[in-house]
């Protein structure tokens, strides 16, 4: 009779459990990494990258002025340049708040509240509105390659401060006098305390430096007219309007004059129209030989300018409240690239 085989001992089914039952959970480890990359979006940036924070935040804020490295913000010949203004969302704000802990501690020293960055100072002061605040207007300031600009800043339009009963009447002086806030309101919070919250705030807490680079000129539309024509396509992005400035008019006219609309369709309006319009007002005859500007985007990373050439340009009125043109046109863009400053210097900043 053949001899009857031996069952497996209880040792090695013990470890053959342990093995089975470690290799299930490195399974489920590896499973559970892997849905958890596989779901997680991009790292949110940091709205404020780039940006500098204020030493004490300041409500006179000189943008698009010449920064000089050890002096500051010191405004030249250039015009003030139109500003504009994009508002941080709330998930913007948290981010700002979470990483830039020093804005609510500089705050609450020019606020002459506590100011030692903890976390009780942060539930002190809250901020709720942030406003990136930007050149607009590129072609107003005297740009010159190789200088340095202040660019754009960050105003905090809106923020809260918890403070005491006792308190409360010398920190609503507080918030008035030194952010300049357009309303102050208030409601209780915890016993004995109350939260004033302030709008309208014009405290800067941040700011950013540009180098402006070497500008690229290019001639990107051109269109030669040389019979009469009332209206002008140059390429897909402009449009040139001819029409006399008063009905009925004639070159014998006193004050014969013609006005000259450029439309800008680069950027267009839910009915698809264009956005931007400029009169330019010419006494008839000519010929004119002149630029205009046309439009421009502006950005933290680079400003376009569009500039309208016209040569030998020659107008007069017409019948039916219309006016006609000759001449030679062409948009030329101005291209400047801005590189942030990583240091700017100057004292009280």
């Amino acid at each position: 009779m053949p001899k009857p085989q031996p069952g497996r001992s209880p040792r090695r089914k013990l470890w053959g459990a342990i093995i089975v039952i470690a290799f299930l959970v490195l399974v489920a480890l590896v499973v559970s990494v892997f849905l958890r990359f596989r779901g997680a979006g991009p790292v949110p940036e940091d709205p404020l990258a780039g940006f500098t924070i204020m030493n004490l935040p300041r409500r006179d804020l000189d943008i698009g002025a010449v920064w000089t490295q050890g002096v500051g913000p010191v405004r030249g010949s250039g015009g003030i340049p139109r500003l504009q203004t994009r508002s941080l969302d709330s998930a913007e704000i948290s981010r700002a708040a979470k990483l830039h802990g020093s804005v609510n501690a500089n705050m609450a020293r020019s606020l002459n509240l506590s100011a030692s960055g903890s976390d009780q100072d942060k539930e002190t002061l809250k901020l709720k509105g942030l406003t990136i605040v930007t050149v607009g207007d590129a072609a107003r300031i005297a740009s010159v390659a190789g200088n340095n600009y202040l660019w754009e800043a960050v105003r905090v339009d809106k923020f809260s401060v918890i403070a005491s009963e006792a308190e409360k009447v010398n920190a609503r002086a507080s918030i008035k006098n030194v952010a300049g806030a357009d309303k102050i309101d208030e409601q209780a919070a915890s016993a004995g305390s109350v939260e004033l919250t302030a709008e309208g705030s014009k405290l800067y807490i941040a700011y950013r430096v540009v180098t402006i680079l070497q500008p690229t000129l290019q001639t990107v539309d051109t269109d030669q007219t040389l019979s009469q024509s009332s209206h002008v396509n140059l390429g897909t992005e402009y449009a040139l309007d001819f029409a006399p400035t008063i009905k009925n008019e004639t070159m014998f006219t006193k004050g014969c004059a013609v006005r000259m609309t450029l439309s800008s369709f680069r950027v267009l309006d839910p009915k698809q129209q264009a956005t931007r319009s400029t009169p330019i007002d010419l006494p008839c005859g000519g010929p004119y030989n002149a630029t205009y500007p046309a439009a421009l985007t502006t950005g933290s990373t680079r400003a376009v300018i569009d500039y309208l050439k016209v040569d030998e340009l020659h107008v007069w009125p017409a019948e039916g409240n219309k006016a006609n043109a000759t001449g030679n046109f062409a948009i030329e863009r101005r291209t400047m690239d801005l590189v942030t400053v990583a240091h700017p210097d100057a004292p009280g900043w």
